[in-house]
């Protein structure tokens, strides 16, 4: 069994996507803080294999600035 978890995250809020062996067994949302994220991760999908997510940049500025960095490489 393969869990995969897909996360869009802005200011104030996350949505998650949680697939288990290619269908998608759980969607909904939490706060944008990391420990929130965290506990829903361990709750809903424990033995996740990979997590992948799209961000805003404003939503985490820093990130924001290495992806545009890389861009420009």
């Amino acid at each position: 069994m393969e869990e995969y978890i897909g996360l869009d995250v802005s200011m104030k809020e996350t949505a998650v996507s949680i697939h288990r062996d290619g269908k998608r067994v759980w969607r909904g949302k939490c706060a944008s803080a990391p420990k929130v994220i965290a506990k829903v991760i361990r709750k809903r999908a424990p033995i996740a294999k990979r997590v992948v997510f799209d961000f805003v940049a404003t939503a985490v500025p820093e990130l924001g600035q290495v992806a545009h960095q890389q861009e420009r490489a």
